[in-house]
């Protein structure tokens, strides 16, 4: 059996603002590079890049979007589309982004 032990607390809504920004955008296209290593890389039009296991497309769309919301924002976002296989050249496909007024 295995456990899983995780200490820490939930943070409110609004308590760390973004550290990036979008420029308001509302559509993104967010394409993917393997490395030799064997990683996934995502680039953002802001220069930032982010790295993960190379896992199944669909579970990486779900981090791509807790990404874009903790990282730019965003208050809520919806995928036009996702690659089926996880390839140098594919692209993740952002609509409807909409930011926290608050922020």
């Amino acid at each position: 059996m295995v456990s899983i032990v995780a200490q820490g607390g939930v943070l409110p809504v609004g308590s760390i603002k973004p550290v990036g920004t979008l420029g308001g955008v509302t559509a993104l296209d967010v394409p993917i590079t393997l490395t030799e290593d064997g990683l996934v890389r995502f680039s953002f039009p802001d220069g930032y890049v982010k790295h993960y296991q190379k896992i199944d497309a669909v579970d990486l769309a779900v981090q791509l979007a807790a990404l874009v919301k903790a990282r730019y924002g965003a208050a809520s976002l919806e995928f036009e589309a996702v690659p089926k296989t996880v390839v140098t050249g594919a692209v993740f496909k952002l609509k409807e982004i909409t930011y926290d007024a608050e922020l």
